[in-house]
Order: C-alpha cells, then structure tokens, then sequence
C-alpha cells in the first residue's frame, strides 16, 4: 500500500476516532498494526456509548410511552446509526489492508481481533448506503408495524388481548373464522403496496454491503454459506416432520370429532387454520382440553396454588433465581430490583410484551413485565431470566461479541431452563405441586404422556411455521416468485409444510396474509425460533447427562446441578467471540444442529400417537403446485399407509407505534423482546 493511501486511510481512521495526528504528511502516521490496536480500543468505548444510549432511550420511550420519549428513542436511534456505519466501513477498510492482515496473524490475535472486525463491518450489514433511502426504509417498517398494532376488526376489537382471547378460548367454529378472517382483511389490503416497497429498498441495501438480496443478508449470520445454512435447517425439518405429522393426525381427528369433517378439515385433509387455537396456527395448546390424552388425570396447573400460597410477582422472579443461583450463576444485581418494572404501572401507558434488557453491557440488566400472579408468568419470568444471565455471563467480552453464539441461542437458553422447571420434581421441591407418593406405574405413565401431549401442543406444532415463515421471505427478497402471486406463495408453503388451509378464500388480488404476522411486518428475522426450537432440546439433553440424570428427558431437572451448571456457563460465556458451532460442542459435545434430541424428548408420545392413530390416514395430499420456477421444500408425505388422502374422495402481546427503534437498533440493542409463546 502506498504512503499516501496509507496515510489517507489513517487520517480517515484519526477522524473518525478522535485521534489527533500532526497534518505534515508522514509526521505522525502510525503503523498499520497500531491502527488496529487503537482502532478497537476506541471502537469499545464508541460502540458501549451508542448502544447504553439508544436501550436507555428506548426503555424510558417503553415504560413512559408519549411524544417526547418517542423522539428521543428515534434521535438516538438515528445518531446511533451513523456511529456504527462508520465504524463498519473502517473496520472492512482495514480487513482489506494487507498489513493488517500481517498484524492479525500474530499469534493470539487471528481468532480475536480479526472475527471483531468482521462483526463491525457487518453491523450495518442490509443498510441502504443513501441516506434518503435508509430512512425511508425505516418509515416504511414503521409504518407497516403501526399498521399491524392498531388495526381493529369492525367492532373495533385490537389483536391483543381481544382477538387473541377469542382464537385461544372461542369453540365456535364461526366466531373464530370471522375474527381469524377480519384479522387479515384489516391488515393485509393496508399493508401490501408497502411491503412491495420494502422488499425493492431492503434489497438496495443488501446489494449497497455486498450481499445478493436480503435473504442473503440474514443467512450470512450462521458462520456457515448461506447454502449450507438453508441446509441444515431444511435436513433438520426432514427429520422432525414424522412427529409433526403423527400428532397432526391425532389433532386433526379430535377437530373432527367435535366439529364435523366439514367444517374441520378440506378435501386435502388439511386443518382450517382458524380452528387450531392461534391466530397463526403456530401453538396448539390452548386446545388441550379438547385434545388431553387421559382426561381421568388432573392437568398439572399451578396458578391457583400460587395464589392460595400468596406469591407476588417478586417472589415468583426470586423463585426463578433460586434455579439459576443452583447452577453456580451469581445473584441478580441490586440495580435489577431497583430499575424493572414487573407490574403495569397506574400513572403512564407502557409496552406491557415482557422482554428482558441490557442497557450497558451486563451490568445494567433489566425486566420488563406486567406481571400477574399465574402460572404462564411463572414459566416466562424463568424464561425472561435466562436472557439476564446470557448478559451478566459474557459482559466481559468486547462489546461487539456481547451477544448470543447466533439468534438462535438467546431465544433457546430461557426455554431450556423451562424445560426443567415445569417438572415433577422441581415442582416438588417448591412444594407447588405434591407428587402423590401412591402412584402407581399406570398413573405415572398417563400423568407423563399428558404432560408430554402439553409440551407437543407448544413446541412440536410450531416447527413447520418456524420454518416456513423465512422460506417465504427468501422467496420474496430473491424476486424468484412474482409479487403478485407471493401470497399464494405463502398459502402454498403452508398447505404443504403445515397441513393446515384456509376455509375463507384469500386469492383477492388485495389480500396479503404474510403481514398478519407481527414478525414480517417488522422486519423481524424468524428462522431464529426454529433453530431455538432444536437448541433447547439439544441444551437440556446435555445438561440432563451432566448432571447424572438417568431416566425419561421429560422427567429431567437439572436445579441443582453444579456440574451442569459450570458447563453451561462456560458455553454461555463465549457469546459471539467464536462461530456458534465451537461454542454449542462445549455443552452437547456436538458441533451440529441436531434433532435428535428432541425426537428423544418426544419418544413416549410418539409411541403413544402411533398407537392412537391405528388405522387412520395420516398426513395431507398435496395439489399440483402453482409454481414451476421453485418447488415447495421438503414437502410433507401424503401418508404411510395409503398413496391416497383419505379425503381425495371428498373433493403479541402489545405492540408499538414507535417500532421504528427496534429495527433501527436490530443488530445493535441487547434487549432480547420475550420468548414467551407470543413472542414467536
């Protein structure tokens, strides 16, 4: 490199970081190697300043909602914005200088410093290079969330809690179809000439950082080709979608029964969506009662008994502690106490969606709920806590590498915990739910299996979804389907991968049903929940062995086990210093994403839905595709019985205006928004 690039480049660098340089031409210029030692002390110190400033601004704008927290939310947003594209355009400028090449390949700086600057120069990965055109992507993302969070249906009804109340509690075949349908109508039409805009924008940013659209932005966070990325999830999906299938069957046989095969099923034999107890038929379990393997035997329930035992929100979240505290994790510091809120205040409106925060790296932790005494808030605040020790457990890391191994992880590490803390015995041990010491085998095994049937309803229904949502953005980033024809597109991802089909027609040329979804509406990634599905069952089964466990996964608790414990804060230690695959083998020893433990998890049931399903046609036939240009994924099997369908004879939470911060923090702000079911 010549002197005089060379010099540019530092006096572009000095600006930058403040740093004062004689202007006499070759006075002052530092060696290549000290530009990125300096470079990256400074880069700590700018990037730990705009990230506390845009979480401080968007928790008071969360907790206080009127004017004047919103603009201060959007001003550090944008200011925040302009710090870190400069930060990324300096750290790719130096991956490309041979000597800072030399200088990273010291020893002891290969695997550090070099990974840093690659996380830096794709901060603003996706991010329009025109300024205009990056804050009109902005608009529209918040204008297409403000759509999503204050529609109504004519009643004037919002999604949460009204219509959301009426999908999880109504049996009424026709008030869940209009609400389902009302729902869409009022979002979808509103919102379609935006997303078409948003599609043509964000892929200018793609292209503007190097990227071919921006599904090529999204896959390239997995320290793996986006090909093999979009791989293993789909290898991953092929091996789940027997169990998914086995209780799709049994589902779809009780809807049956209590509806009547016409108004439950098509001629395909898939489900009506709206029957499913979701407004996005991606959970399953607020059906239970219709779907409970032995109705003789009382669903573990604990809320009342939270109650009668006069718990608090705070003592349930010290409850929650206790289990992480018996793992070796450190007490909450006294600033969470101090500076959460856990119930609804009475004075100010807020963004009740729990979510758990991390407003300056690890230090200043955070929850945000509005908590009731029940038995829901009880599994989410267990969860919520899990994204708190992710932060406090790698706040030591440069402040780039302060994050989960990969999306996947934060929503995974939460859930994990919950596996273990809806159990017998750790229920016991809180002397929340009494085990009958007289069981026998025959009532341990029915009490097992519906409780397994419980956690299914939650996590097996939602793996098709979890999949399919981002099939169906890559699809419509890459442009390889019309756009006109993209919401047939999504219909037919969700005909073939989910067996579940709409009873009203949305082949309007204004319905837009993607967006009816908060997720796409805010430019929220999704494959994430997907991939945390499989962790957390991979997390648990490791864990279970460390700790000695020999038994049924189900029935695992890992409260108390220091030797699980130690390993899985060392694997949560590492965030992102290191690819995701290095960091998930020092808990499972596995470097891969695996289904298999999650097929262990489930085995009983399965045994037990095969036996149910006896002499049924599982599975769903698959009409010819509209589309010849990209088959559907991984389509699932008809049957295993018969080549022929059985009926081929027949023919969350509240969301805000100001959303607009979220997406401009995306890749910045630490604050992990609730793994709760309506998370998702």
């Amino acid at each position: 490199m010549s002197t005089m690039k060379f010099y540019g480049l530092a006096l572009l660098f000095a600006i930058l970081l403040g740093l004062q340089i004689d202007p006499v031409f070759g006075a002052q210029v530092p060696r290549a190697g000290d530009f990125e030692a300096r470079f990256l002390e400074a880069e700590e110190s700018q990037l730990q300043k705009v990230q506390s400033e845009v979480n401080l601004a968007e928790w008071n704008y969360e907790t206080d909602i009127n004017d004047v927290s919103l603009e201060k939310s959007l001003t550090a947003a944008a200011d925040a914005s302009v710090v870190e594209s400069k930060l990324a355009d300096a750290a790719r400028s130096l991956l490309k200088q041979e000597d800072s090449q030399s200088y990273l390949s010291k020893a002891g700086h290969e695997d550090t410093e070099h990974r840093r600057l690659q996380k830096l120069s794709q901060m603003n990965a996706g991010s329009p290079a025109d300024a205009r055109v990056r804050r009109r992507l902005q608009e529209i993302i918040s204008e297409m969330s403000a759509i999503y969070s204050t529609s109504t249906d004519p009643k004037g009804r919002v999604l949460d809690p009204d219509l959301n109340e009426i999908m999880e509690q109504s049996r009424s075949e026709h008030e869940l179809r209009t609400a389902w349908t009302q729902w869409r109508d009022a979002v979808g039409p509103r919102t379609r000439e935006l997303f078409q805009e948003y599609i043509k924008l964000s892929n200018i940013g793609a292209k503007d950082t190097g990227f071919q659209d921006k599904g090529d932005v999204w896959r390239s966070g997995y320290d793996m080709t986006g090909e093999a990325f979009e791989k293993m999830v789909g290898d991953s999906w092929d091996e789940l979608k027997e169990l998914y299938e086995d209780l799709h069957c049994f589902v779809r046989s009780k809807l049956i029964d209590f509806y009547g095969e016409e108004k439950a099923v098509d001629s395909h034999g898939r489900i009506y969506a709206h029957l499913l107890g979701n407004m996005w038929a991606q959970s399953w379990d607020t059906l239970y009662d219709l779907l409970q393997p032995f109705p003789n035997r009382k669903a573990l329930s604990i809320t009342k008994t939270l109650r009668r035992k006069g718990y608090s929100p705070k003592q349930m979240i010290k409850t929650a502690e206790k289990f992480y505290l018996s793992l070796g994790f450190s007490e909450l510091p006294s600033g969470f106490w101090a500076e959460s809120m856990f119930t609804k205040p009475k004075d100010r409106s807020v963004v009740c969606h729990p979510s758990a925060w991390d407003l300056d790296g690890g230090y200043d932790v955070r929850l945000k709920m509005c908590m009731k005494v029940n038995q829901e808030d009880f599994m989410t605040v267990h969860h919520e806590l899990g994204h708190i020790y992710y932060y406090m457990t790698y706040r030591d890391l440069p402040a780039i590498f302060r994050d989960g191994a990969n999306d996947g992880f934060h929503e995974a590490i939460g859930d994990t915990i919950n596996l273990s803390s809806f159990t017998d015995s750790y229920l016991e041990h809180l002397k929340l739910a009494p085990r009958n010491a007289k069981v026998d085998e025959q009532e341990k095994y029915e009490e097992g299996i519906n409780y397994l049937m419980s956690v299914a309803l939650g996590k097996i229904s939602f793996l098709p979804y979890g999949y399919l949502i981002d099939l169906w953005r890559w699809d419509a980033f890459s442009e390889s389907v019309p756009f006109d024809d993209l919401n047939e597109r999504y219909w037919q991802l969700r005909n073939d991968l989910q067996g579940v089909a709409a009873r009203v027609p949305r082949a309007s040329s204004k319905d837009f049903d993607p967006v009816a979804k908060f997720h796409v509406a805010a430019d929220v990634p999704y494959m994430r929940y997907f991939l945390a599905s499989l962790y957390q069952f991979q997390f648990h089964d490791a864990m279970c062995r460390l700790s000695g466990f020999n038994g049924p996964l189900h029935e695992c608790s890992v409260f108390d086990s220091k030797a699980a414990g130690s390993r899985f804060r060392e694997m949560l230690s590492k965030g992102s210093s290191q690819p995701w695959q290095q960091t998930i083998a020092i808990l499972t020893g596995n470097s891969t994403l695996s289904a298999q433990p999650m097929l262990d998890y489930f085995t009983p049931l399965q045994a037990w839905l095969k036996e149910q399903n006896k002499g049924s046609t599982c599975g769903w036939s698959t009409p010819l595709a509209h589309f010849s240009e990209k088959a559907v994924p991984a389509p699932v099997k008809q049957s295993r019985e018969s080549s022929v369908s059985l009926f081929s004879g027949i023919g969350y939470g509240i969301l805000f205006v100001g959303i607009v911060v979220a997406f401009a923090t995306t890749k910045r702000r630490k604050g992990y928004r609730t793994i709760s079911k309506r998370s998702q």
